[in-house]
């Protein structure tokens, strides 16, 4: 249930979304309403998602880990922190250490 709920925070949808796109993906066409509907209702009286649809919130979540890292990469090399003026009592080597 957890993957489910991350994947529709990180879509930025809701998590029936999550179900009806998971769906899609993994059986190649679109889920009727109904069909839907009814995987949605078991998913939340009994909290766990089928297969197809958890498959496909790890597939987001790793998709988004790897744009994070691959992001904050980016950001290092375009934007590298600044070594910090030596202060009083500290040698000119002791900034790389603070």
């Amino acid at each position: 249930m957890q993957s489910i709920a991350l994947a529709a925070n990180i879509l930025d949808t809701s998590e029936y979304e999550v179900l009806r796109l998971a769906y899609a993906e993994w059986h190649g066409h679109v889920a009727s309403q109904r069909v839907i509907e009814q995987t949605f209702s078991r998913y939340l009286r009994e909290g766990k998602a089928p297969y197809w649809a958890r498959h496909y919130a790890d597939k987001v979540i790793r998709e988004f880990d790897a744009g994070q890292a691959a992001g904050a990469w980016v950001l290092l090399m375009l934007f590298p922190p600044k070594p910090r003026k030596p202060t009083a009592g500290m040698n000119p080597g002791d900034q790389l250490l603070a």
